[in-house]
């Protein structure tokens, strides 16, 4: 399948497949040039949002998310009871919904994900520095939250088969 590439600035590329069913994607940079994101996705109906806010401050960078979704209607749902990330909701002062969800607050954050087959959830919230994340998700209905507050927080999960559900929660200062 031919990846087309839709939109470069900054540091922010995305690339996607035209599928017969948009897949939704939002992507709030609050400083386009402190932050980079790449997104590659082949399939529909999935759902994508990335959220990073970094102040700018001292010799720090932004954060860094690299997403890649192959197949249909993942990051679209609520996750289970107990694993939907709260904290830094209100942190952004937004309302976003749990499913399909990359946020990071502070500097130095890291987040890759890779996500292969059909109706998986995930969701990674980091508030603080230096955190990072990553993740590898394959097969279907598969659930996973990672929120780590604080600094110099280290989570890796890998999910094979169907119906798994996995929750990090971590905070340090």
């Amino acid at each position: 399948m031919k990846m087309v590439p839709v939109l470069a600035f900054g540091a922010l590329a995305l690339s996607f497949s035209s599928p017969a069913l948009a897949n939704n994607l939002v992507i709030l940079p609050a400083e386009a040039l402190a932050h980079s994101a790449s997104v590659d996705i082949i399939g529909s109906q999935n759902v994508l949002q990335i959220v990073q806010t970094f102040s700018g401050a001292g010799s720090q960078s932004g954060n860094q998310a690299r997403v890649w979704i192959e197949g249909d209607g993942n990051g679209s749902g609520t996750l289970a009871p107990g694993l939907a990330p709260n904290s830094l909701n209100v942190t952004l002062g937004s309302d976003m919904p749990d499913g399909g969800l990359i946020a990071q607050s502070g500097f130095d954050n890291a987040v890759s994900l890779s996500v292969f087959g059909m109706r998986n959830l995930f969701s990674f919230v980091q508030q603080g520095s230096l955190n990072s994340a990553s993740g590898s998700i394959s097969g279907l209905d598969n659930q996973a939250s990672i929120q780590q507050i604080g600094q110099n927080n280290i989570a890796a999960f890998s999910q094979n088969g169907n119906g798994n559900i996995v929750s990090i929660s971590q905070t340090s200062w």
